[in-house]
């Protein structure tokens, strides 16, 4: 995988390092959808084959897509890949949609780290009173933790 090509635009040093980063992120995600994958379907195959799904298979599975999901946000933001309704800016100069974009970039980042504060403090009660998952017993806070982190790593893309 590469950075998308721009324009005019040439990414520096610490551009390509940031992309670098969230393409492992995301990665990081697409292995843990993988695995969520797999243990669906073996909970599947357990259950018609033997009589016997995995224990708590939906718990794992919830975190696990909360984790990707989390992982798959910064690399998207950067590569553009967010939906974008350009019906009414299509008349518009080269400069105005470039402002209307730093406009949007601004209150997208504000919103992110705005998610990433109210998460973490999200996370800071759950890991408080030791919330868990009714089957498996797991910590609640893993998934609040990957959201933090995914969400501080949103805000600086």
């Amino acid at each position: 995988m590469r950075p998308p090509d721009t324009e005019n635009a040439k990414p520096n040093r610490f551009g390509r390092v940031l992309y670098r980063v969230s393409v492992a992120v995301a990665g990081f995600g697409g292995v843990a959808m993988l695995a969520m994958t797999v243990l669906t379907i073996a909970s599947i195959v357990g259950r018609e084959v033997v009589s016997m799904p995995i224990p708590g298979d939906f718990e794992l599975v919830e975190i696990g897509c909360a984790i990707a999901i989390f992982a798959f946000l910064p690399y998207c933001q950067l590569v553009r890949g967010n939906v974008i309704v350009d019906l009414f800016t299509d008349w518009a100069s080269m400069r105005t949609r470039a402002l209307l974009e730093l406009v949007s970039n601004l209150a997208f980042s504000l919103v992110a780290a705005v998610l990433t504060w109210r998460t973490a403090l999200g996370a800071i009660d759950i890991w408080t009173y030791r919330e868990e998952t009714m089957v498996l017993r797991v910590p609640l806070w893993w998934g609040f933790d990957a959201g933090v982190y995914g969400f501080g790593f949103l805000t600086g893309v």
